[in-house]
């Protein structure tokens, strides 16, 4: 296979908004079900976990006292989409008494891959460091 071919076959299998023509209305369906779900959340919150833009953490917490907590990275290529077209995923977990955070993370190629590699490890240790008080069991941080 040549390199053609390698970077054509990657790329189809990252570039998920080409392989669907009808991504807008799922976006807007995203959209839609992630912002009914926020409101609805009553145990919902964003927190800063660095300086940069998008390094900030949706968190939906259960209802269950030291639960488990599921790290969620959203797609987009590492160039676009935004964790709050993604709060819709939180609901089903929360109903099962796990809790969710959904990491955001600055964008390639304002910064390198490794940079948003940093990111993300700073943002589950911002969760390893605080999700005590917040009564979840650090010691099961899942992805």
């Amino acid at each position: 296979m040549t390199n053609q071919k390698i970077d054509n076959y990657l790329e189809s299998q990252y570039n998920v908004v080409a392989a669907r023509s009808d991504f807008e209305h799922v976006l807007e369906d995203w959209t839609k079900r992630s912002q009914t779900y926020r409101n609805r959340s009553a145990r919902y919150s964003q927190h800063r976990y660095g300086k940069r833009k998008n390094e900030v953490i949706d968190l939906f917490l259960s209802q269950q006292k030291y639960s488990p907590i599921m790290v969620y990275l959203h797609g987009g290529y590492w160039q676009r989409g935004d964790r709050s077209l993604y709060s819709f995923i939180a609901e089903p977990f929360n109903k099962a008494g796990i809790n969710v955070a959904i990491i955001g993370y600055p964008f390639s190629p304002s910064v390198s891959i490794l940079d948003i590699i940093d990111s993300i490890k700073t943002g589950v240790l911002w969760l390893w460091k605080n999700t005590r008080e917040m009564d979840i069991d650090s010691n099961q941080i899942l992805s």
